[in-house]
């Protein structure tokens, strides 16, 4: 989920609007693009976001439990 999150927030600057969509809407991208960036990206890079993601999820997981009576 943060990688897809990560790789979004890259990419948005550079993604343009359908021509037909209003002005507010999300940034699209086609796939042959979707493909150049996602190959763009260091494997270490992604790995990391992994690790901090688990690590988050370990603490919220520890918070709940010792909540519980």
């Amino acid at each position: 989920m943060l990688v897809l999150l990560a790789a979004l927030q890259l990419q948005a600057a550079g993604a343009v609007p359908a021509p037909d969509a209003p002005s507010d809407s999300l940034p699209t991208v086609t796939l042959a693009e979707a493909l150049r960036r996602a190959t763009g990206l260091d494997p270490n890079y992604v790995a990391a976001i992994g690790l901090v993601d688990n690590a988050v999820c370990a603490a919220a997981r520890f918070r709940s439990s010792s909540c519980r009576p």
